[in-house]
Parts: C-alpha cells; sequence; structure tokens
C-alpha cells in the first residue's frame, strides 16, 4: 500500500505529465508558445507541480515529518531547479538597466536572484530560528 505522501507526489508528477503531454502542445499549435522559449514558466510549472506544491501542502497536512524539514526541502530544491532552468551564460550582469531590454535575459535574471534569494532567505530564516531558540532556553 502507497502511503499519503508518495500518492501525493505521485499525483502531482502525474499532473505535471498530463500537462506536458497534453496542454503544452495544444498551446503550442493554437497560440504559438513554446514552453522551452520561457525558462521562467517552465521553472514556475515544474518547480511548483513537482516539489513545491506536495511538500507544502504535506507539510500543513502531514503530521511524520517535521513541516520545517519539508519547507527546507523544497527551497533548496526549488533553487537547484531555479538554477538548472536559468542557463550559466545567458546573463551579463555588467549590462545594468540592459537586462530588462530582452524578455529572455530578464528570465534568466529572475532565475538567479529567485534561486539566490531563497537560498539566503532559508539561511537567514534557520539563522534566526536558531537564535530565538537559545535565547528562549536561557
Amino acid at each position: 500500500m502507497l502511503s499519503r505522501e508518495n500518492r501525493v507526489i505521485g499525483a502531482s508528477i502525474a499532473l505535471l505529465v498530463a500537462i506536458a503531454l497534453v496542454v503544452l502542445p495544444v498551446a503550442e499549435d493554437t497560440l504559438g508558445l513554446a514552453l522551452s522559449d520561457q525558462p521562467l514558466a517552465a521553472f514556475v510549472l515544474f518547480a511548483g507541480l513537482a516539489v513545491l506544491g506536495p511538500q507544502l501542502y504535506l507539510a500543513r497536512t502531514d503530521e511524520e515529518i517535521s513541516p520545517r524539514t519539508r519547507v527546507r526541502f523544497a527551497v533548496v530544491v526549488s533553487a537547484v531547479f531555479a538554477l538548472t532552468f536559468a542557463e550559466p551564460g545567458a546573463v551579463d550582469w555588467s549590462e545594468g538597466t540592459a537586462l530588462l531590454a530582452d524578455l529572455e535575459t530578464l528570465q534568466h535574471a529572475v532565475l538567479v536572484v529567485v534561486a539566490v534569494g531563497s537560498l539566503v532567505g532559508l539561511v537567514c530564516y534557520e539563522f534566526v530560528a536558531g537564535y530565538r531558540g537559545r535565547v528562549v532556553s536561557t
């Protein structure tokens, strides 16, 4: 018998596969939108359905694993996916405001900022939570 956690994660991956096989080809044919040309949309779809959605849902409803652990996992894996979807050489940070001129470059820059920002936010949260724990226990 599958555990509730495996059913939730499996259902989210099945939904992602169904969208990738049915909805995206129809959208590409009718609207001319290719997900491969939109790295930010691909990241939101993939990370949202395959990682963030199930982990945050389970963090709220499941009592076997600590919600804090699930949120940590979701943040770290989402940051890894954001860096994966962002092309390493696509962003020239020395261009400054020229990043806003090209949509694809802007999307890659947003992905890098999301990845770095989420990791920095997690480290800051853990630092503050650890500090509060020490203050309360003394």
